[in-house]
């Protein structure tokens, strides 16, 4: 897969060995600090500045914030993510 942006459809072509964790278990199975992988449908997003603020929802009740800051030791790269992140719609699969 690359880094960021829009994905074929995947189809069962391939396996990528992820394991997504469901948001109501964030907090309970997962700890602070812990990086898991996390599939939800896009509900709001804002963009400010260097920063990115997605919900992401999962099921009806489900919701968690993910994050996007600038990188200062990668700029190019950084905006590139946030130009990106900037054009998703409502209802997206993240």
């Amino acid at each position: 897969y690359e880094p960021f942006g829009d994905m074929a459809r995947v189809m069962s072509r391939s396996r990528t060995g992820r394991s997504f964790a469901k948001v109501e278990d964030l907090g309970v199975k997962h700890q602070a600090g812990e990086s898991v992988w996390v599939r939800g449908r896009l509900q709001s997003i804002r963009v400010k500045g260097g920063s990115c603020f997605l919900v992401l929802r999962q099921d009806s009740f489900n919701t968690v914030q993910a994050v996007f800051f600038k990188d200062k030791e990668r700029p190019e790269f950084s905006q590139q993510m946030i130009k990106y992140l900037k054009t998703l719609t409502q209802e997206s699969i993240i």
